[in-house]
């Protein structure tokens, strides 16, 4: 419930996927809920698993802002007290990682995605300030920070920490650092590396030439100084 932030974090079971016909059916349980809008909204999740092979899932959408916990590889579900599944802020099993800090009232940031780089030591925090979801008047735009922790403290490239509502530019909400004028509002970033060794960057956005259609951009990704970088050349889908 987007009002109240009462909501769940759960699994859906899937049949039918070898026939090309997959069935999405909501499971019976669920890893961890949010119950007030003082929590981390329990949506957008995104697993994956650190340098030392723990599974940990980030997630949250304003509220308490973006949070981290680990979570078991065989069940899925919380590592720490699996049956404890409400957010509280005094439960040390939820760790923050960032804040907004933009000029709306609310904590508005959300859609976090940390990508584990198996090429050198650092996690990349990528998250989403301002609003989505309104088409080519949308203001959706993408931040970054990394750390050698997957708990943080995650810094933007001035140092700054990103619990402390800092991110450094990584799109912005009109394409200008994309030099493409289509990309409006990108939002939840996704990494691939090819078996070829490149790296390609995803994300969906409003396409401002086909009237703000919801759409999907994949670019091939540069990195810098062990920054993530775009590489204008090299779209391979819009």
């Amino acid at each position: 419930d987007e009002d109240t932030h009462s909501s769940k974090i759960g699994f859906v079971d899937i049949t039918n996927a070898s026939n090309g016909d997959p069935e999405f059916v909501l499971g019976d349980n669920f890893v961890l809920s949010s119950s007030k809008l003082e929590d981390a909204f329990a949506i957008d999740p995104a697993v994956y698993l650190d340098k030392m092979g723990q599974l940990r899932m980030v997630y949250g959408s304003h509220g308490a802002g973006i949070y981290t916990v680990k979570l078991d590889k065989s069940t899925g579900h919380l590592a720490d007290n699996p049956s404890d599944k409400a957010f509280e802020l005094s439960d040390s099993k939820f760790v923050h990682l960032a804040n907004y800090g933009g000029e709306l009232d609310e904590n508005n940031i959300e859609a976090a995605y940390i990508y584990n780089h198996p090429e050198n030591a650092y996690y990349y925090l990528f998250v989403n300030w301002d609003i989505c979801c309104s088409g080519i008047n949308s203001t959706y735009n993408i931040r970054v920070g990394r750390s050698t922790d997957p708990e943080g403290p995650f810094f933007d490239r001035d140092g700054n920490d990103m619990a402390d509502g800092y991110g450094s530019l990584f799109m912005d909400a009109g394409g200008v650092n994309v030099a493409n004028s289509r990309i409006v509002g990108p939002g939840h970033s996704g990494i691939y590396q090819h078996s070829d060794g490149s790296f390609y960057f995803s994300h969906h956005f409003y396409d401002a030439a086909y009237d703000g259609a919801p759409s999907l951009a994949i670019w091939k990704l540069n990195w810098v100084n062990n920054w993530p970088e775009i590489n204008l050349t090299g779209s391979i889908d819009f």
